[in-house]
């Protein structure tokens, strides 16, 4: 069954593409004139999902290693620009490649340390929406936190902008439940130093 909250969120992006204004606080970059419109890209939806199949396809280990290696990931703008909720904005595509790939591809790499990065394994694209230039999409992820033998779902709703060359220009991505993983995982690390976990009640 849809989750009512995606089927409202797809509703509105589906309006914001049709109705003009209808983008509110979405924070995509204005054009500087009306000549510039023009040269926005214009994918048809199917180019528009391959775009985001091709990214989550290098975003899962050992994809992202290779990524990571290469300093500056070709699926990135030069000049793009990045948000994500729980920690920042970041600008450029070698800062964003580091951030997006580098960090956990390190993961992979000491499965040992415990961290509240995994390795991600797999994903589902839940549900997608898209027009001309801008996909948003809900994306379920499997994280694997080695060390406390975890398997962990993850959401992840994301916004992307893109240019003619298919490259991601902008996106803004916000973890779902972020505070519940962050609760879990602290309860499994609990768990796995000292065998057994009794949450204190205040």
């Amino acid at each position: 069954m849809l989750d009512i909250q995606h089927l409202l969120v797809c509703f509105a992006f589906a309006c914001s593409l049709f109705i003009p204004g209808a983008l509110g606080q979405i924070k995509v970059d204005e054009p500087d004139s009306p000549a510039s419109t023009a040269s926005q890209p214009h994918f048809t939806f199917d180019e528009l999902y391959k775009l985001q199949v091709k990214f989550y396809d290098a975003f899962l280990w050992p994809a992202d290693v290779e990524e990571a290696k290469s300093i500056n990931s070709s699926l990135l703008a030069e000049d793009v620009k990045g948000r994500i909720d729980i920690t920042r904005t970041f600008e450029g595509r070698e800062l964003n490649t580091e951030y997006l790939f580098g960090l956990f591809a390190q993961s992979a790499e000491h499965p040992d340390v415990v961290s509240i990065v995994g390795v991600p394994i797999s994903y589902e694209i839940m549900h997608f929406t898209a027009n001309q230039y801008i996909t948003s999409a809900a994306v379920r992820l499997q994280f694997n936190f080695t060390s406390l033998g975890l398997m962990v779902p993850v959401e992840i709703d994301s916004w992307n902008t893109y240019n003619d060359k298919g490259e991601i220009t902008q996106f803004d991505v916000t973890f779902r439940y972020w505070q519940w993983l962050v609760d879990y995982i602290v309860t499994a690390r609990q768990v796995n130093l000292f065998g057994s976990y009794s949450p204190q009640l205040t």
